[in-house]
């Protein structure tokens, strides 16, 4: 009589793990360290593909001139500000010649893609976590303002008046989509009236607005940090406590 019988679709059973019975118990340590094994090979095998399709968005012809990488994205069933970023990943990384450890995660690829010592970082630190590669990036950047306004005085400046316009006009339109879509009931006649251009578009709308809100949440959490920072020097005590601003 066969021990190791098949399942109705002529698949076999899955396999015992680390050579145990199906039915035997593993130590929660081991567990632990199967699991991670599993989770990092998972990690590795989403970051190659995230940079390959990078890579590929890098390396088509341009058929539709500007908007190539996003028909590209919409043929492929990936929104194209995902594809973008992972476009600007693979640029920054494989596209330059700069490959990380196997280790780092690409989240860690996207945190530190702009930082002029990406490869020494993960070089040193291969297990850097996304965390530790985000406050990099926000100290370098926080820099880089730093030594923007020193160059270009804090006032006066053309490119933060295009930034106030852009902000006023993302809001004015988030507002239309809000008014436009309150109270709107979606009935079973209105299907003829519906184009799948429209669908895509929507699908590539709610993914940009979302990937704003993400970055922009990331910008008040870093100003909550500097300011956390800020509070606990000995001279920002000194002027709170003369009722001096600091």
């Amino acid at each position: 009589m066969a021990t190791n019988k098949q399942k109705p679709n002529g698949q076999q059973p899955p396999t015992a793990v680390a050579g145990n019975a199906p039915n035997d118990r593993m130590s929660y340590d081991e567990a632990v360290a199967a699991g991670r094994d599993i989770v990092k090979t998972m990690d590795r095998e989403q970051r190659h593909h995230q940079l390959h399709l990078g890579q590929l968005a890098d390396r088509v012809e341009p058929k539709y001139g500007d908007r190539t990488v996003a028909k590209f994205a919409k043929e492929i069933g990936v929104a194209a500000c995902t594809l973008k970023r992972y476009l600007s990943v693979y640029r920054a990384w494989d596209g330059r010649g700069i490959e990380a450890p196997g280790p780092v995660s690409y989240a860690v690829l996207r945190e530190l893609q702009d930082h002029p010592q990406r490869e020494a970082i993960v070089k040193e630190n291969p297990k850097i976590t996304k965390r530790e590669a985000q406050k990099l990036r926000f100290e370098y950047e926080g820099k880089q303002q730093r030594e923007g306004k020193r160059r270009k005085g804090k006032f006066g400046d053309c490119k933060n008046e295009e930034k106030k316009r852009w902000f006023r006009r993302v809001h004015i339109l988030a507002n239309d989509i809000l008014r436009t879509t309150a109270g709107v009931v979606v009935t079973h006649d209105m299907r003829e009236m519906v184009e799948p251009e429209l669908l895509s578009v929507l699908r590539e709308s709610i993914a940009a607005q979302q990937s704003l809100v993400d970055q922009l949440e990331q910008l008040q959490h870093y100003d909550e940090q500097i300011g956390k920072a800020k509070r606990k020097r000995p001279e920002f005590k000194e002027a709170e406590r003369k009722g001096v601003a600091a």
